[in-house]
């Protein structure tokens, strides 16, 4: 790393590579190699949204029909840009609202909601049966029978 002579003209200490410059005095201190510049990095700016934009920018029936087979997040996305509109058209936030729900009414009934009649402790089920091995075990069986 190269050194380079820094300056503090504040009126506060000031810290510059692990060292501290008092004010209105200067240090030589070791300074990292300048890297390109980060705009230097960046060739274009890729616009993630422009397919998402560009079916947006059709009427109402076209953003409708381009809507079958989109992921939820791609469609909480389109939701988000036409909300952002100038003019936000009531039936697309419309469809997109009912695909949402779709989706969501889908997971839904994918999942197990637990209606109490399933497991093994439903009726029929081992250790549902009553019996010796019930809660208590044997000690709860004998008592009942006066035996030690």
């Amino acid at each position: 790393m190269p050194r380079k002579y820094i300056e503090n003209t504040t009126s506060s200490p000031t810290w510059v590579s692990g060292v501290m410059i008092p004010p209105g005095e200067g240090r030589e201190v070791m300074v990292p190699d300048e890297g390109p510049a980060l705009t230097d990095l960046v060739d274009d700016v890729v616009d993630l949204d422009g397919a998402l934009r560009e079916l947006l920018a059709g009427n109402v029936s076209v953003v409708v029909a381009g809507l079958d087979g989109l992921s939820e997040a791609t469609l909480t996305r389109l939701q988000e840009l036409e909300n952002a509109a100038e003019k936000p058209r009531k039936g697309v936030l419309a469809a997109l609202a009912d695909k949402l729900i779709a989706i969501a009414d889908d997971k839904l009934k994918g999942e197990d909601l637990g209606d109490g009649d399933s497991g093994p402790d439903a009726a029929g089920g081992e250790t549902g049966a009553a019996g010796p091995d019930a809660v208590g075990g044997e000690a709860a069986a004998d008592a009942g029978t006066g035996a030690q």
